[in-house]
């Protein structure tokens, strides 16, 4: 969700916390605040890239980090245009796909609040 976005930052330095999930590569100080970082590539099973960018959201108000390859743009999407992932697909992270416009390809759509821990 775009309103979940706070800023994207390309200059950082991540501190390593031990004894974390290994998705969690550690956390940074932002501005006095410390906002742990997440690996989206390994929480989805996939190769660590060494070379990101950090969106931090605020989640129920909650700030974290998110490490991604890349940012092409922000868009709005009509909610009723986000289509329910595939029936075999288990990755809890991902709650919908769309559309891209001009035929752009398809984006997945990640849901931030299961980024969170839970009770």
């Amino acid at each position: 969700n775009a309103n979940s976005v706070v800023e994207i930052i390309t200059n950082y330095s991540i501190t390593f916390l031990p004894m974390l999930p290994d998705f969690v590569r550690g956390i940074i100080n932002l501005r006095g605040d410390m906002i742990p970082i997440l690996d989206i590539r390994l929480r989805l099973g996939k190769e660590c890239k060494e070379d990101c960018l950090v969106i931090v959201l605020n989640v129920d108000g909650i700030q974290l980090g998110i490490l991604v390859d890349s940012v092409d743009q922000m868009l709005d999407i009509p909610k009723e245009d986000i289509l329910p992932t595939p029936v075999n697909h288990t990755q809890k992270l991902v709650n919908g796909m769309v559309s891209l416009p001009d035929n752009a390809g398809t984006m997945m759509v990640l849901d931030c609040e299961e980024l969170l821990p839970h009770d």
